[in-house]
């Protein structure tokens, strides 16, 4: 549900059921993975700020977060069914939840429209959108040993911003000014992520749920295959490959997305493919950053990017 919130900025609620045992033969988060889910929310918000030389506004900003109790609200009923006739959504009705229900009610950033859905209106959007994801992506492995592990789609979102906005990011102590041109990306975190902090760790374990696994043959399930071979069925363990095959999968959507809006021209979509045609075969994504931001601030394939040492 979208509420008006103080000086009219948009605040996206979200009301997620808790509850140690199925709802209704239903998995519903339990109070352990609630509070987890709360733990990363935070931990991605607070990239923002520097630490360790890095730092990164594109995750999603937790705004609040509470749990409470009761009747699901008449409101949102409406629009859960309002969004279930246009999305077709297959998730639980929302009324089969008792009037005692426990819920955690989480407070997010509006972050634009998902990239499903968004159309990209030059092949400079299109650079800044990719490397702006690059970035986000080596911020949260530097500073958390983050794997999204289902960084689709419909978990990246964009909103519009002045053509002549910078990204400002940081990475090992240098300081990244992207050019936004009119779009700047945010994350939506996954609820199956991976992270450690202080020397604990969060994560799904998704060892013995192999219907995550079969009946699909789409690129989430093929990359879920992958992501079990990698890391051999051990899902505790960091393996920033995971963060690859995602972004790989997204630089594909991206390219088809350009030719099915006939973005640009035929060989500056080329140009584009193969500037990240070897991002498959690279051993991290940092590195890939050190390796490649060169060429391409110095090609103004998307504009000069400016750099310095802080």
């Amino acid at each position: 549900m979208i509420v008006m919130g103080v000086f009219d900025d948009v605040i996206p609620l979200s009301l997620i059921p808790i509850d140690d045992k199925p709802i209704d033969d239903c998995h519903v988060y339990s109070f352990r993975e609630a509070a987890a889910k709360v733990v990363v929310l935070k931990e991605l918000t607070e990239l923002s700020e520097i630490a360790r030389g890095c730092s990164t506004k594109a995750f999603i900003e937790l705004k609040g977060a509470m749990t409470v109790k009761g009747h699901y609200p008449t409101s949102m009923l409406y629009e859960w069914k309002q969004y279930k006739r246009i999305k077709k959504s297959c998730r639980m009705n929302p009324i089969l939840f008792p009037a005692n229900q426990t819920y955690l009610l989480l407070a997010v950033e509006d972050g634009g429209v998902n990239l499903k859905e968004y159309e990209i209106v030059t092949m400079r959007q299109a650079y800044s959108i990719v490397y702006q994801l690059f970035i986000a992506t080596a911020v949260a492995e530097s500073r958390l040993s983050y794997e999204h592990r289902s960084l689709d789609i419909k978990n990246i979102f964009i909103s519009s911003t002045s053509w002549r906005e910078t990204i400002i990011s940081n990475i090992d102590g240098l300081q990244i000014e992207i050019p936004a041109y009119g779009v700047e990306v945010k994350i939506a975190p996954s609820s199956f992520c991976r992270m450690s902090k202080g020397g604990s760790s969060i994560y799904f374990d998704w060892t013995s749920n192999d219907r995550l696994f079969v009946n699909g043959n789409d690129f989430e399930h093929i990359i879920r295959q992958a992501m079990r071979k990698i890391n051999r069925n051990v899902w505790g363990t960091f393996s920033p490959a995971s963060n690859i095959l995602w972004l790989t999968y997204i630089i594909n959507f991206i390219n088809n997305r350009l030719k099915q809006l006939q973005v640009g021209s035929e060989e500056s979509r080329t140009q584009f493919f193969d500037h990240f045609k070897p991002f498959c075969e690279c051993a991290n994504i940092t590195e890939w950053i050190h390796d490649h931001i060169d060429t391409f601030m110095e090609a103004e394939i998307v504009g000069r990017l400016q750099s310095r040492r802080i």
